[in-house]
C-alpha cells in the first residue's frame, strides 16, 4: 500500500500499484489515499482489465482455465491490455495455444521499463509464463527457467533478449540483419553468436549449458571486395 503518488515510469502510480488518476492526483499528493479508496481502486482496475480479458479469448476462442486467466492478469495488470487489441508476438501466442519455449519466448519480450531492460521485469515475466503453463503460484521462478540476452556487436536485432526453459533445448529466435556497414563503408556478414566479443565459443541453441542471464555476442566477417583489374588498352584516339 502506497498512500501518496510516487513516479512510476511514465505516469503516477498509488494504492496497490494502480494509475493514479489525474483528476484526484492533487488531492492525493495533498492528503494521501486511504486504503478503502485504494481497495475500490484496485478492484475498479481488476474489472477493466478482466474484461478485456474475457472480451479478447470470447473473440477468438482461447479458453482459459484458472491459472491461464490469473497469470493473463497479473501481465495486463502491469503492461496494460493494449496486447489484446494490437497485433504482436504476445497476442499470437495465446491466440494460438503456443505452449514451452513458444509461449516463454513471446511473454518475455515484455521486459522493459521507460525502453530500458529490467531484470526485475524478466523474473516476472518469467515467472508469469510458469504460472501460465504449469499453473504454480510461486514468486521465485523455476530453476530450468532462464533468459540470455544478445549484443549485435555493430549489427542490429529486432529483439535483443530471449526467455527460454533450459530442460528444452531451442533455437535462437533473435533475428539479426545479415550484414552492416561500418563508418569507413566496410561491409561485415554475420557469422553466429558467440559466448564473448572476441573469441568465446559458438552458439547454435539455448540449452542447460548456456548460463542465466548470459550476453552472447554476434561476430562478423568482413566482407573483402575484389579490386576492378586496371585495362591493359590503350585508350582509342
Amino acid at each position: 500500500f502506497g498512500k501518496y503518488p510516487y513516479w512510476d515510469y511514465g505516469h503516477y502510480t498509488i494504492g496497490y500499484g494502480t494509475t493514479c488518476p489525474d483528476a484526484d492526483y492533487e488531492r492525493y499528493k495533498a492528503n494521501g489515499i486511504t486504503e478503502e479508496e485504494a481497495d475500490a481502486l484496485l478492484r475498479q482496475y481488476l474489472d477493466k482489465f478482466g474484461k478485456s480479458i474475457m472480451n479478447f479469448a470470447a473473440k477468438h476462442g482461447v479458453q482459459l482455465n484458472q491459472n491461464k486467466f490469473d497469470a493473463l492478469m497479473l501481465f495486463t495488470y502491469n503492461v496494460g491490455s493494449g496486447w489484446t487489441t494490437k497485433d504482436g508476438i504476445f497476442r499470437s501466442a495465446v491466440i494460438s495455444g503456443a505452449t514451452g519455449n513458444e509461449f516463454i519466448y513471446a511473454m518475455v519480450l515484455w521486459c522493459k521499463a521507460d525502453k530500458v531492460t529490467s531484470d526485475g521485469l524478466i523474473r516476472r515475466r518469467l515467472s508469469e509464463a510458469n504460472l501460465y503453463l504449469n499453473g504454480e503460484y510461486m514468486r521465485n521462478i523455476p530453476e530450468n527457467y532462464s533468459f540470455v540476452r544478445f549484443n549485435p556487436n555493430g549489427g542490429e536485432v529486432d529483439y535483443a533478449m530471449q526467455g527460454f526453459d533450459m530442460n528444452t533445448p531451442t533455437e535462437i529466435r533473435v533475428i539479426i540483419e545479415p550484414e552492416y556497414t561500418d563508418a569507413d563503408g566496410n561491409v561485415y556478414e554475420f557469422a553466429g553468436w558467440y559466448t564473448a566479443k572476441q573469441g568465446g565459443t559458438l552458439v547454435t541453441q539455448l540449452d542447460s549449458t548456456t548460463r542465466y542471464g548470459a550476453t552472447l555476442y554476434a561476430h562478423w566477417n568482413k566482407v573483402v571486395t575484389e579490386e576492378p583489374e586496371e585495362s591493359t588498352t590503350a585508350p582509342s584516339t
